[in-house]
């Protein structure tokens, strides 16, 4: 590797390697980490959501065995989550600062977790939670609410890196 004194950076085969300004690998790994989980969790949340737009039947069904509403009252609660998830997931991508949507990630995947944890444990649930519509018709398993507890703590760590000045960039 050469370093020179009038560039902070080093050169390692075809381009340049940018270093952040103190010079760790570590601030420029967690950076890496943070674009990473902002994409993976933003995508993710926008499927969720526009596959609920589309079919919004199947999470209708769980809402309404859950809370005793009407079928039209829980559609429209689906569809205002699934607008929520969406609008939560392009933010998550395109902010820059990304703190207040990574907090409510981390909220929004604690909720579906412990609705999922209610409606196997107490309601016996055989259909899938329509998470993704009419894609998730499996039935609600411990693995998946455990996955949905891993998203919570994914988006909690996105946004205890996102508030760190540090790990944007800046």
């Amino acid at each position: 590797m050469r370093q020179n004194a009038e560039r902070p950076w080093t050169s390692v085969g075809r381009g340049p390697i940018v270093r952040h300004k103190e010079g760790s690998w570590r601030t420029i790994a967690a950076v890496a980490v943070v674009q990473m989980l902002r994409v993976g969790i933003g995508f993710l949340l926008i499927a969720a959501g526009v596959a609920k737009l589309l079919v919004p039947e199947a999470a209708s069904a769980l809402v309404q065995a859950l809370t005793s509403l009407p079928l039209r009252a829980s559609t429209v609660v689906v569809t205002s989550l699934a607008i929520v998830e969406v609008t939560v997931g392009i933010a998550l991508i395109v902010a820059r600062d990304f703190a207040f949507p990574a907090l409510l990630s981390t909220a929004l995947f604690l909720v579906f977790a412990v609705v999922k944890a209610a409606a196997r444990t107490f309601l016996h649930w055989n259909a899938g939670c329509g998470c993704f519509g009419s894609v998730s018709p499996q039935e609600i398993s411990l693995a998946s609410i455990g996955a949905t507890v891993g998203l919570a703590g994914a988006s909690f760590v996105l946004l205890k890196l996102g508030t760190n000045r540090a790990t944007m960039g800046s």
